[in-house]
């Protein structure tokens, strides 16, 4: 009787509230650990169904702030599902030289954590976070961007080692899938024998 109850509810729920997603790769370190399992809150998205098939698709009002982590489609190919950082929304322009990051022309200060001086802390707003290099990379040329209006430009916290706006360009707000909300690191329901 009452898994009779719960299926529905369940299913509802992961339809039109929240989705699981794994990472893929290391491309949110420190942040997050390949491998990881997270739940994202999709209500404000508009898209609402399963990963890879939207039964629902609405044109909604949500915003996500720099510092935010979402879930998107993938631009260049969106049956791909995506997570980054939010760094900057519509009207913003950013630099990024030898490390340094700039939204409207003003430097994002960040500060060394511990004794690893390839990992730093940043805060975008009233969100702060870890973010880390390569030191064998090198820092690489100075680039700047502007983000059109309803678009996200994206960063990995690991920026030596992320396939982001840098690359292809800006998340459209209607690609965005959710807002990561809880990370439940590396679950494992089931031990082989």
């Amino acid at each position: 009787m009452i898994a009779e109850f719960l299926l529905p509810v369940v299913i509802l729920s992961r339809v039109f509230i929240f989705d699981t997603y794994r990472a893929p790769s290391s491309s949110m370190l420190p942040t997050i650990e390949p491998g990881d399992i997270f739940v994202a809150n999709k209500i404000h998205s508009g898209h609402y169904g399963f990963p890879g098939f939207d039964i629902l698709t609405l044109q909604l009002g949500g915003s996500y702030q720099p510092g935010d982590i979402i879930v998107f489609q993938y631009p260049p190919d969106p049956k791909i599902a995506y997570f980054k950082r939010v760094i900057a929304t519509g009207g913003d322009t950013i630099e990024y030289s030898a490390r340094t990051l700039s939204i409207n022309n003003e430097a994002i200060e960040s500060t060394v954590v511990g004794d690893n001086l390839n990992v730093r802390r940043e805060c975008l707003g009233n969100t702060c976070y870890c973010i880390q290099w390569e030191s064998r990379k090198p820092r690489g040329q100075t680039r700047t961007f502007s983000v059109p209006p309803d678009s996200y430009f994206v960063m990995g916290d690991n920026r030596d080692n992320s396939n982001d706006s840098r690359y292809w360009g800006v998340v459209p707000k209607s690609h965005v899938l959710g807002k990561l909300q809880f990370n439940l690191g590396q679950i494992v329901l089931f031990q082989p024998n």
